[in-house]
């Protein structure tokens, strides 16, 4: 995981591997894995900014 600056906020970059061994499935799997990575950072993110306002 690498943090960085950017305009107004923080840019979170993730790098890993993820591979699914399942015959023709394990491409559509693989993706939803990736997918639900990011929607939980952008919620755990929107959670920590509501935490900040209130704190």
């Amino acid at each position: 995981m690498e943090l960085a600056p950017g305009d107004g906020a923080t840019v979170v970059t993730v790098r890993g591997d993820l591979t699914v061994h399942i015959p023709l499935v394990g491409g559509r799997v693989e993706r939803a894995m990736v997918g639900n990575v990011g929607d939980e950072y952008e919620a755990r993110a929107a959670l920590f900014q509501e935490w900040l306002k209130d704190h």
